[in-house]
């Protein structure tokens, strides 16, 4: 097969770059990972996956995660979930309270793909990490997809009710109406 200039030097740097690793990410030690060190300065690293729900890639990305907070103290993991469930989840991980994941996952989480073993056990592990740390160095778990209001419309409604009662009367209808959007195109 002939590839263009282009493609072939694309697939040349990327070789060059290239770290091989076993399939099995529980295996991986901190040394296979030390490849990761060249981004210790980043603020943001991307980690996807070919299909959603499948253990190796969600098994990979957690190890990889674990070696990012323990090696060069990253603080967040950003999920593809709903911005309100997390903040459950993330209160139960800031609170170290590993025993209620399970729970949460199954009353608040929305998607499928997320609630697997492999979500529930990077869950507990950053509860398990966070409960003898001190509140800057906690590990966070958020949400960085709105698709639903399930909980978004409740959270803001309770953030507002701490503002003040002018803000919250105002904004009660709109938030219920938001709320009622929601619920009646989802039924």
């Amino acid at each position: 097969e002939i590839m263009d200039k282009t493609t072939k030097s694309l697939v040349e740097a990327l070789e060059e770059r290239l770290t091989v690793l076993n399939q099995n990410p529980d295996s991986w030690s901190d040394a296979d990972l030390r490849f990761l060190d060249e981004f210790a300065d980043s603020r943001v690293i991307g980690l996807g996956e070919a299909t959603h729900g499948t253990s190796e890639f969600f098994m990979a990305k957690s190890r990889i995660f674990k070696y990012l907070v323990e090696n060069h103290g990253f603080y967040v993991y950003a999920f593809e979930a709903d911005y309100g469930e997390c903040v459950y989840i993330n209160d139960a991980v800031q609170k170290g309270q590993g025993s209620s994941i399970r729970n949460l996952m199954t009353e608040k989480m929305i998607f499928w793909t997320w609630k697997t073993k492999e979500v529930q056990h990077l869950l507990e592990w950053m509860c398990s990490y966070n409960q003898d740390k001190t509140e800057e160095d906690k590990i966070q778990y958020i949400g960085v997809d709105c698709q639903f209001n399930n909980y978004n419309t409740i959270l803001l409604k309770e953030f507002l009710a701490e503002a003040g009662p002018a803000i919250s009367d105002f904004a009660e209808n709109i938030l219920d109406s938001v709320k009622n959007a929601h619920d009646t195109q989802f039924e």
